[in-house]
């Protein structure tokens, strides 16, 4: 019965916090209309045969972006099955909120459990969410997708390094045993589900991946006991999920020259973004942006009461220190980080932020406050029970007041469009174009041709198969010269030209000029009848790399589960017989 109780609590808690996507129009947000351009365009990359898919068909007023190709692809992978049988995007996008905000509050309640706390520090703690404005701003104004997911698996994270770490000696029956340095460590289901989580994790949103990274590996090290076996199986783990997403990561992080997104704007201004005290403490939660410098329209405040509480834990774990000598390490680590999460999205900071390999790429740094989010879940439920009573009426009625204040926060207007709006959608779906391919400069776009353009040969041209990712049509040349395809160029499109049989196919090298500007273009010397097959590719380096090596790992992990789940059916077999 108090399991149910906690079911129903945690859905109605999820459906509280996702009750602007509870509408039949769609909220207008930063990014989500972006969101949906990318799901249509996903879905049309694998109807064209695209796996996995790079390049969006239809984005740059059809001449393609290489987006998928850089940006996480997780939410969009979700979208796919909803997609194919008809859902509508607007819908498919409401799901997928719903699910990962439900993902938050379960996961973010098993991993308080794991700390001990009480069930009353447990409902106040998961309460706070609803009082959180950095989890308003990104549902409501943002709706950033992949930051929404990154934050539904990120308590799981959380979950599963404390699990592989305190329970490495147990489940001895159902794991795999292997010897690093005269010491044993396991590979169990608590390490199977991990490596899927952080697999997941990996693919939500390349900005939150890459700030996570260190604070986990913060988190893991500020534990109070941990052991080499359990750090071994940890790092097994966390092997086989970077192998899972090379299919991604490599290709994303070694073909950046392709594109511009070194010399985008908001590669460059990040010290701009800082936050002041003062907008940590008081910003209005409206909608808005943010700009250079201290004008900020965004809604950037952690909220006066999670600071209150912060430093009012800050206090008693100092005071519990001094006098028992015998802090619980892990707490006073979360709190640490949250102090880093904190100072790190101020002014001073900037200079570090220019110092950090990635720092250029995180644009904003209040992005730290995501994470913030679940940290001060088990910092509010582990310091419940030592607070005063005085104390906690004080913060239960703060806790309120800022939940109502929450309530009256709305978007800044709703629309809907039917799916085709958004699978022509014209724009690039990124802030400041930032993936566009560097050598395509075509400034007029006008109506696109549907077919090759002779640019200085000439001839016709018949149509067998044309869309964003093939092109396939017939060319009857009479004066040799340049053909253009209106398509931009990138890294994986490859054309081959066969005479009219189709025998004798050759690769053809791409020619650019001013007047070509960064477009499919090739050069045919001779008159005659030729059969053209223009494709998006995977033939890279990186991708053929990452690709096999992902594939490679995901047959290893299929087997590994069938391995465990054969013990665990065998054992209890035995059990039951016994």
């Amino acid at each position: 019965m108090k399991a149910r109780l906690w079911v129903i609590g945690c859905v109605v808690l999820a459906l509280f916090l996702s009750r602007t996507y509870l509408h039949p129009n769609f909220p207008y947000t930063h990014d989500g209309e972006n969101h949906l351009a990318r799901f249509a365009n996903y879905k049309l990359a694998v109807r064209q045969g695209q796996f996995p898919p790079r390049w969006a068909p239809n984005l740059v007023h059809g001449y393609g972006y290489p987006v998928f190709n850089f940006n996480y692809p997780l939410a969009n992978m979700l979208s796919v099955p909803f997609a194919f049988v008809k859902v509508p995007y607007q819908a498919i996008f409401v799901l997928i909120v719903f699910g990962s905000v439900l993902s938050l509050v379960f996961g973010s309640l098993r991993w308080l459990k794991l700390h001990g706390t009480t069930m009353s520090g447990q409902i106040v703690a998961l309460s706070s969410l609803a009082a959180s404005p950095v989890l308003v701003s990104l549902l409501v104004f943002r709706g950033s997708i992949g930051e929404i997911v990154a934050l539904g698996i990120f308590p799981w994270l959380l979950y599963g390094i404390d699990t592989i770490l305190a329970k490495n000696s147990v489940e001895s029956a159902r794991s795999l045993d292997f010897s690093v340095f005269g010491k044993t460590f396991l590979l169990s289901s608590s390490n199977l589900f991990f490596t899927l989580m952080l697999t997941a994790f990996l693919l939500s949103h390349n900005i939150t991946v890459l700030l996570a990274i260190p604070i986990l590996g913060i988190y893991t090290l500020g534990r109070r006991r941990f052991s080499l076996p359990g750090i071994l199986s940890l790092a097994w783990s966390i092997v086989l999920a970077v192998l899972l997403t090379f299919w991604f990561w490599l290709p994303a992080l070694t073909e950046q020259s392709e594109i511009v997104l070194g010399g985008a704007g908001l590669s460059q201004q990040i010290a701009a973004h800082a936050v002041t005290w003062n907008q940590l403490w008081v910003s209005p939660t409206t909608f808005g942006y943010s700009y250079l410098g201290q004008v900020d329209s965004a809604a950037l405040s952690l909220g006066m009461w999670q600071l209150v509480v912060l430093v009012l834990a800050t206090i008693t774990w100092k005071w519990h220190w001094l006098r028992e000598k015998n802090p619980d390490i892990q707490i006073g680590t979360i709190l640490a980080l949250l102090w880093i999460l904190t100072l790190g999205q101020l002014g001073m900071s900037t200079g570090l932020w220019q110092l950090l390999p990635f720092g250029q790429f995180v644009q904003f740094p209040w992005r730290l406050a995501v994470l913030q989010t679940v940290f001060f879940l088990p910092i509010i439920a582990a310091f419940w029970k030592i607070w005063p009573a005085q104390i906690r009426k004080l913060l239960m009625l703060g806790l309120v007041l800022q939940i109502f204040a929450m309530m009256h926060v709305f978007p800044v207007d709703r629309f809907s469009r039917p799916n085709a709006s958004y699978e022509l959608f014209p724009q690039s779906t990124s802030t400041a174009n930032e993936n566009l391919p560097r050598e395509f400069t075509l400034a007029e776009f006008g109506d696109q041709p549907v077919g090759p353009v002779f640019l200085s040969a000439a001839g016709k041209s018949s149509i067998k198969t044309w869309n964003g990712s093939d092109h396939q049509y017939t060319l009857s040349i009479s004066q040799p010269g340049v053909v253009v395809e209106p398509t931009a160029r990138f890294l994986g499109w490859q054309t081959r030209i066969s005479d009219s049989s189709g025998q004798n196919a050759t690769l053809l090298p791409y020619v650019d000029s001013q007047t070509i500007a960064g477009r499919i273009a090739f050069e045919i010397d001779r008159p005659g009848e030729y059969r053209v097959e223009s494709r998006f590719t995977q033939h890279s380096p990186a991708r053929i790399i990452g690709n096999t090596l992902s594939f490679v790992t995901f047959i290893a992990i299929f087997f590994w589960g069938i391995f465990l789940g054969t013990k665990n059916w065998k054992k209890r077999i035995s059990a039951d017989y016994a």
